[in-house]
């Protein structure tokens, strides 16, 4: 976990990002003709502008983040965490190592560290994107709680003028064209990424490689908690 800078700062460049149509996962560059060989190759790649804006050199208060490459799923995985990363190369063949993708702000060591980066993320995971208030409050009642309240919440539906829809699997029997009340509709929001919450926010992770206790409840809550 890391914190990323939702505006340009000296030496900063923009963090570009990607959604992937065919894994359903996010892609991350800083690099201009890596952006535009996605841009002119990948057309499964749907571009989602600069995220947020990182640091390409390193200093006392940075953290690096490393970028590997699944070969079985073709996502990527980004971690700050040194102890992290050599776990992954250790035990996960399948993970490449790409190097460091960029330099973030990392947070301040301390006994709470660990403990709110598991918060983080769990609500990172089951939500459209963490927000501060989300990440206290799964830190103060803890991960089982904390799901338990999400389920409890009311569907909140999608707000139509809010959001740049875009359906996963998209066809004339499952597709945002058909009227709000049809079975095509209602498949298309079924299988939808909120594209625009994604541009609202700042995500500071990818999933993780490995299985944890947080990851395995998914995308528990169905109201999006995108910052402003």
């Amino acid at each position: 976990m890391w914190r990323a800078l939702r505006t340009a700062d000296a030496g900063t460049v923009p963090v570009w990002r990607f959604f992937n149509r065919d894994t359903g996962a996010h892609f991350y560059t800083t690099d201009a003709h890596e952006r535009q060989r996605i841009l002119v190759t990948w057309p499964q790649f749907a571009d989602e502008g600069a995220a947020f804006h990182a640091y390409l050199s390193d200093a006392f208060d940075r953290a690096p983040v490393h970028r590997f490459y699944n070969t079985q799923t073709r996502t990527h995985f980004y971690t700050a965490q040194d102890d992290e990363r050599d776990f992954v190369q250790r035990t996960f063949p399948q993970f490449a190592y790409e190097g460091v993708a960029y330099y973030a702000v990392g947070l301040a060591a301390g006994a709470g560290a660990a403990a709110k980066r598991d918060a983080f993320r769990l609500v990172d995971q089951a939500t459209f994107g963490a927000t501060p208030a989300d990440v206290d409050r799964a830190l103060a009642i803890g991960a089982p709680a904390w799901v338990d309240e999400q389920l409890a919440k009311p569907a909140s539906g999608y707000p139509a003028s809010t959001f740049w829809y875009e359906s996963l699997y998209e066809n004339d029997n499952c597709t945002f064209g058909s009227a709000n009340e049809s079975a095509a509709y209602r498949c298309a929001v079924d299988q939808l990424t909120l594209t625009g919450c994604a541009r609202g926010s700042s995500p500071m992770r990818s999933t993780r490689p490995t299985s944890s206790a947080s990851a395995s409840h998914g995308r528990c809550r169905r109201s999006s908690s995108c910052p402003g």
